[in-house]
């Protein structure tokens, strides 16, 4: 179970629903494609780098930056594309 806080900084309307982006681009229930954000479960770390709140073990509040959503959603696509056998491993740019 991975937990990451809001920044500080951070604009409400910059940040998304995590479950809306599983379900609409990643074609995945959040529950599955929330193990992804921090490697949880045997899953690959697909965005631990990224800008992304809340607690993955209760995926239904997690909220991920619009920006960053992009990210990860090119990064699952390709993880899921390999046959869930690897990702190359691209970084979030800075």
């Amino acid at each position: 179970m991975a937990t990451k806080s809001l920044p500080d900084d951070a604009h409400g309307p910059d940040y998304v629903d995590f479950g809306d982006v599983a379900r609409g681009q990643c074609h995945q229930q959040c529950q599955y494609a929330a193990r992804n954000l921090a490697g949880e479960h045997g899953s690959l770390d697909l965005g631990s780098d990224l800008r992304w709140a809340g607690n993955t073990a209760d995926y239904h509040g997690l909220l991920i930056h619009k920006d960053d959503a992009v990210t990860f959603v090119a990064r699952y696509k390709e993880f899921r594309s390999t046959g869930l056998r690897s990702w190359l491993g691209e970084k979030a740019p800075e």
